[in-house]
């Protein structure tokens, strides 16, 4: 099975199991509501060697990536992340200075983001590096973003410039002399303050982090909220092409839907606290669910973008 497949199959299966008050499968973090002002995240990653990073990538690189992303999860949902736990599988010929490099990488993230590492595990693999990150957050159920909630008629919005990380994989690919995008790959930033801003304001209806680029990420919220999207594709913020902008993953910007009538407040809002764009890129439309349709100018584009597909051997 493909991976979405699969993850649909997992979901189906769990079906069968007690919910325990949960809210599970189906948004980047699952949840309990502890009480009527407190509700606790839970999230899960896992990065593997030449699928997400390669060795040669620096370690302190690797360990603050491994971090980031799963801070970014908790972001997606309006809330704050407090607690980590970190598995970590390693090869006999890795050594010392790698595994140090690593930890120390993963904790100056960590203490960045205000997040305090709590436990987790340690093994041997035969070959590759696997680690797994379990990411614990907190936030008030009155601001906790779904991506079921996007609404007909509302805009879609993104944090940032999109396809920085697939520009600088490229760079790290091709060993090019100058590595202007290099770093937003290795060491992609979470989007946490961001989050938890946004978390607050009522007219953020849906919200996501981008992980597979919004060619693929869009999807879950149209599917979730059963409804289509017009993207602009002028519209799209970038510094590269337009094809790695909406097909490139691991930005980790936040892809959200927002009231029409307030998005121009939102967006004056979100400027003057982090000085910089909060970008406004299409709308919600009705339709048959899921449906992206690309837009240049006001003409549909007859165009296939899909999601990215991570690094492999």
């Amino acid at each position: 099975m493909k991976e979405f497949e699969l993850i649909d199959f997992i979901k189906e299966s769990s079906r069968l199991l007690p919910n325990n008050n949960f809210e599970g499968i189906g948004d980047d973090c699952a949840q309990i509501q502890i009480n009527e002002n407190k509700v606790m995240l839970f999230s899960t990653d896992i990065l593997t060697e030449d699928i997400h990073f390669r060795r040669s990538y620096p370690a302190v690189s690797v360990g603050k990536k491994s971090a980031a992303v799963n801070v970014s999860d908790i972001a997606a949902m309006g809330a704050k992340a407090r607690a980590a736990l970190l598995s970590i599988s390693l090869p006999s010929d890795i050594d010392e200075k790698w595994e140090k490099d690593f930890i120390l990488g993963f904790t100056l993230a960590l203490k960045q983001y205000d997040v305090q590492l709590i436990g987790g595990d340690t093994t041997s693999s035969a070959s590759k590096i696997t680690i797994s990150v379990t990411i614990i957050g907190e936030g008030n159920p009155k601001c906790i973003k779904r991506r079921c909630d996007a609404i007909q008629g509302d805009d879609i919005c993104v944090t940032g410039v999109l396809g920085l990380s697939v520009a600088g994989l490229k760079e790290l690919s091709s060993c090019a002399p100058e590595n202007r995008y290099a770093i937003n790959h290795l060491e992609p930033r979470a989007h946490d303050k961001e989050g938890i801003f946004l978390g607050v304001r009522e007219e953020v209806h849906a919200m996501m982090d981008l992980s597979d680029g919004i060619a693929s990420d869009l999807k879950h919220i149209l599917n979730a909220s059963k409804v289509s999207a017009e993207i602009y594709t002028e519209d799209i913020p970038k510094e590269t092409t337009l094809e790695d902008a909406l097909c490139g993953g691991e930005d980790y910007v936040l892809l959200l839907t927002s009231a029409h009538e307030k998005t121009e407040k939102l967006q004056e809002d979100f400027k003057s606290v982090f000085n910089r764009e909060l970008y406004k890129v299409g709308r919600i439309t009705e339709g048959r669910t899921g449906v992206i349709r690309w837009m240049s100018q006001g003409k549909e584009l007859k165009t296939d973008f899909h999601g990215y597909e991570h690094l492999t051997e």
